[in-house]
C-alpha cells in the first residue's frame, strides 16, 4: 500500500505521540501543540490507508528547512516512509529562501546517522549538543544544488537544536 505524506491536523495527535513514545526522549501533547502552533514550525504526517505510520515536525528558519523530530513506527520502518518525508522535505528546500536541510542525531543513534547518510545528507559531528546523559551529536545537511557544493562546516547554516 503507497503511503501518502500529508500536513498534521488535531486529530492524528493521538497517533504522533503513540509514535513518539518509542522514541528516547518523548514529547508530551503540551509540547507538540505548543511548538506546533509557533511561527514557521510545521507538523506532517505519513499515512498508510487511514493509518498514521510516521510524522515529523520541522521549522522554516532563514536559509534552511530544520527537522525537529522525525519518527516512524516500528512495524513500518525499512518501507520507504522515512525516504518520503526526505524526498518531501528536501522538495520544500527550493535553492532560494531556503537552500539547506539540517537534523540533529545524537551520536548513539546510529540508525538514523546511516539513514540520513543514505540519503545523501552530510554528518558533521557537534560536541558536548545533549546534557542528558551527557552527549555528542551530527549535525546533517543536506544542500539544494542551486547552493553549491557543501563541505562539511562549509557555507553551512548555524544549525540549532
Amino acid at each position: 500500500m503507497n503511503v501518502h505524506i500529508r500536513w498534521m491536523i488535531r486529530r492524528d495527535i493521538e497517533a504522533v505521540l503513540a509514535i513518539d513514545a518509542g522514541l528516547r526522549e518523548p514529547w508530551t501533547e503540551d509540547e507538540f501543540l505548543r511548538r506546533l502552533r509557533e511561527r514557521n514550525c510545521i507538523g506532517l504526517v505519513a499515512e498508510r490507508g487511514d493509518e498514521v505510520v510516521g510524522f515529523a515536525i520541522y521549522r522554516l528558519r532563514p536559509g534552511c528547512l530544520q527537522v525537529n523530530r522525525l519518527a516512524i513506527h516500528p512495524e513500518h520502518r525499512r518501507r520507504g516512509v522515512g525516504r518520503k518525508f526526505i524526498e518531501k522535505l528536501r522538495g520544500k528546500v527550493d535553492g532560494d529562501r531556503r537552500r539547506f536541510l539540517s537534523m540533529w542525531v545524537r551520536e548513539s543513534d546510529a540508525d538514523a546517522a546511516r539513514f540520513l547518510a543514505a540519503m545523501g545528507l552530510r554528518a558533521r559531528l557537534e560536541r558536548d549538543i545533549y546534557s542528558d546523559p551527557d552527549e555528542d551529536a551530527y549535525a546533517f545537511l543536506w544542500a539544494h544544488r542551486e547552493a553549491g557544493r557543501v563541505q562539511a562546516g562549509a557555507e553551512a547554516p548555524e544549525v540549532r537544536r
